[in-house]
């Protein structure tokens, strides 16, 4: 299998992951007239768009080549983009049967922030 062939399979299995996560997020409805779902659901945020900011590095990484003095600025990106997402699902969520939230925003936020920080840890490309 050719290289450009495996990068084309590799960017097609990260955004239908990424589509599947937000699909996730917005079609599955669970009970929220108790604490225990609501709780779950709010804290459901963190890992959900901590993964989706790591999918979207990783396409940023696959569709756009920078120097390694620049290769920061994917992060940069995959943060942007997943705090972009996180906007434009609230602001949705003011036309639908769920509230928007300033908090799910800032739960977004903290888990993409979170998770590409522990990733930037261990990315051999980020060493000083």
């Amino acid at each position: 299998m050719s290289i450009k062939m495996k990068k084309y399979i590799s960017v097609s299995l990260l955004l239908i992951t990424s589509l599947g996560l937000l699909l996730i997020l917005e079609k599955f409805n669970f009970p929220i007239d108790n604490f225990f779902f609501r709780e779950m659901l709010n804290f459901g945020h963190v890992p959900l768009f901590g993964v989706l900011s790591l999918l979207i590095l990783g396409l940023s990484k696959q569709v756009i080549r920078l120097d390694r003095q620049r290769y920061y600025l994917h992060y940069i990106i995959a943060l942007s983009v997943t705090v972009l997402i996180g906007m434009i699902s609230e602001l949705l969520q003011l036309y639908g049967p769920r509230n928007a939230d300033i908090g799910d925003l800032a739960r977004d936020v903290v888990g993409a922030i979170a998770f590409l920080a522990s990733y930037m840890i261990f990315d051999k490309k980020t060493a000083v």
